[in-house]
């Protein structure tokens, strides 16, 4: 493997994303082989989570996008039209590169187009029938906030009475090194408020049956959600506090299991606590 990078880094994918656009062949050749594992030994074990989410959006890196394209296993070819501006893909063929086809198209080698059009592009070629030269892959923006912005609960205490209040804690912590905007009006709106159509925050509560907990208030799907966006700075935080009491009939005795989620966040660690009748 190599040590090229991308100035513009436009040419790395998601590992599902290049599924589709190289084949399975050509991608599990490359981040199936040693050099892969010697190199990128963090990437091996986001590629063998048992998480969907995270194994198939782990980000290949260019210099392994780059190995892929090489492989004469790839799935399809990448064409350019007349102007340049668009890529289209066929399936691979011995057309020599540089063939021109009767519209005009000129077949390019896959190494040259992934650094001409970028990744997203090749992928939008597969995928939609053409990409366009630099194509920005705005999906990849969202999942990359949702790495950085990270949910943590925490209980005032882990054992309670049926009545007495449930206190939570729910801090929204941005991980990463750019400012995120999100809505502040909606991020941790508590879900089991009147207004909470309109919340970005989910609540998961697992009663000691194993049955999922209904919130008490039904949500009014008409109210209006006046828009407050703040920019979250790195390191930056903001919390809420809820009474679980409020929100829930907990009356059943044993041990429950709480855990927030979130539109725009990744879900929150898990936290269990203990309800008696006295």
């Amino acid at each position: 493997m190599g040590t090229e990078r991308d100035s513009y880094p436009i040419l790395s994918l998601e590992y599902g994303v290049t599924l589709s656009t190289f084949g399975k062949s050509a991608v599990q050749a490359v981040v199936e082989s040693h050099a892969f594992a010697r190199t990128y030994p963090d990437l091996i074990v986001q590629l063998q989570s048992s998480d969907i989410r995270t194994k198939y959006n782990t980000i290949l890196p260019e210099d392994v996008m780059l190995d892929i394209a090489e492989r004469d296993d790839c799935t399809y070819d990448f064409w350019a039209d007349p102007t340049g501006d668009i890529i289209g893909a066929w399936p691979s063929s011995q057309n020599p590169v540089g063939t021109r086809n009767s519209l005009g198209w000129v077949k390019l080698d896959r190494r040259e187009a992934l650094r001409q059009y970028g990744g997203f592009s090749l992928f939008r070629a597969v995928d939609n029938s053409a990409g366009y030269k630099r194509e920005h892959n705005y999906h990849r923006d969202w999942y990359r906030e949702r790495e950085a912005l990270h949910l943590h609960l925490s209980l005032m205490k882990t054992s309670f009475v049926t009545s007495e209040p449930i206190v939570a804690q729910i801090t929204l912590t941005n991980t990463g090194s750019v400012p995120i905007r999100i809505n502040r009006s909606r991020v941790l709106l508590d879900p089991s408020t009147p207004s909470g159509a309109g919340s970005d925050l989910g609540f998961h509560l697992i009663a000691p049956s194993g049955d999922q907990v209904p919130l008490l208030r039904k949500l009014d799907s008409s109210a209006t959600i006046v828009e407050e966006y703040i920019e979250l700075a790195p390191n930056q935080t903001i919390t809420e506090t809820y009474n679980l009491a409020s929100s829930y009939n907990i009356q059943e005795p044993g041990q429950y299991q709480f855990w927030v989620s979130n539109r725009i966040a990744s879900d929150s660690n898990r936290v269990v606590f203990d309800v008696s009748s006295r």
